[in-house]
């Protein structure tokens, strides 16, 4: 599997941090070539449809989807008996285009998306409600639905995992009906970069980062942050990207890491420039994607918020990352220890890793370390 590594790497982080499910379908879209890619949740019974995560379509279409058009998706309708937990599934097995063509959910709003194929995979089906991945292809792009499918096969045992894992955590129904509010707390800014650094595509956390133009905006349609540090920090990231790359994927060892600064020059962003490894045979007629950049504001006004800024900026597990928070909020080891639920050996233990990842040889630094970040603590 081109970029699998990635992909797996990405999508097992989701299980436990529902916020990377986003950057795991950018990189299935961005692997498979797909005009766009989705986490749909369908009920058999109510015909009820829910996306959590949708890319690559405008702002608006999943909740069209959700509110008109899921009782009349016919690739549910057909495949019902079909779709089991593991199943992989492409619509034209059941479905064809022409047939499609004739329905009103293809007239009013398929067709005005540009979607006419789909590949999927179903991680879970339980009492009638399936959790289901899916790629979707125009008529325009059907030769690439063979290596989707492809793909795909070989990404469902993986993907079945993730939904068992969660599923056995009890966190299974809580992603689902929190994914998006996830994703929207975390504000997750993806954006696609061609060969020559100008922006070909991005996400709706990325166009509202942009308007806001408070950490990065746009000049002659290429990214670039506000503070003097830190532009020349993203350019050089940006440009080490665009070197690298012979096959489709992104190279996670060809990634850059930064951080963006307020004016205040707080910390306020975490960024991570990825080299995308073009096709051999890239079509000349399009933009292709050299390089991915995901943007994250560091929400500082919670510990939740510091967390992930810990994890992401250190490479902190969660529990290291709370323990941390928890030092840092009440100074002592043994109240710190109680608030996060461990021993205090296992915390002793814990603070020594933390301090090998961050470089730091004392309590005092990391409490120094995190108010320097600029982080309060409700």
């Amino acid at each position: 599997m081109h970029g699998s590594e990635r992909l797996l790497d990405v999508l097992y982080r989701s299980v436990l941090h529902p916020e990377n499910i986003g950057e795991f379908v950018t990189e299935l879209q961005q692997v498979t070539k797909a005009h766009s890619a989705a986490v749909v949740v369908h009920d058999y019974a109510t015909g009820n449809g829910h996306v959590p995560v949708l890319l690559g379509l405008p702002v608006g279409a999943a909740m069209a989807y959700e509110q008109r058009y899921a009782a009349q998706n016919l690739w549910f309708e057909r495949n019902a008996s079909q779709t089991q937990t593991g199943s992989t599934h492409l619509s034209d097995d059941y479905v064809s285009l022409r047939e499609l063509k004739q329905t009103e959910y293809w007239r009013e709003f398929l067709s005005l998306i540009d979607i006419d194929h789909c590949v999927d995979s179903c991680g879970i089906r339980d009492h009638g409600k399936v959790v289901m991945l899916n790629v979707f292809h125009s008529h325009r792009n059907k030769h690439l639905i063979p290596s989707s499918l492809a793909l795909f096969k070989q990404l469902t045992p993986h993907w079945v995992n993730a939904c068992a894992i969660q599923r056995k955590l009890g966190l299974l129904e809580e992603t689902l009906t929190r994914m998006q509010q996830a994703l929207n707390k975390v504000a997750l800014a993806v954006v696609l970069l061609d060969s020559t650094g100008a922006i070909c595509r991005m996400n709706e956390g990325a166009e509202r980062l942009l308007r806001s133009a408070a950490l990065v905006g746009q000049r002659a349609r290429r990214l670039a942050a506000r503070q003097p540090q830190d532009a020349q920090a993203l350019d050089h990231a940006v440009a080490a990207a665009l070197t690298t790359g012979t096959e489709l994927g992104a190279n996670p060892n060809v990634t850059s890491q930064l951080v963006l600064h307020d004016a205040q020059g707080q910390p306020a962003a975490f960024v991570s420039v990825h080299a995308l490894i073009v096709p051999r045979a890239p079509d000349p007629e399009t933009r292709q994607a050299r390089a991915l950049v995901f943007i994250r504001p560091l929400n500082g006004s919670d510990a939740n918020g510091l967390s992930e800024a810990l994890i992401a900026l250190y490479r902190l597990t969660a529990s290291e990352a709370r323990f941390a928070v928890a030092l840092q909020a009440c100074g002592d080891l043994a109240k710190a220890s109680a608030d996060v639920g461990i021993r205090v050996d296992t915390a002793r233990t814990k603070m020594k890793q933390i301090y090998d990842k961050i470089g730091l040889h004392n309590q005092a630094g990391l409490a120094k370390l995190i108010s320097d970040l600029g982080f309060t603590l409700g």
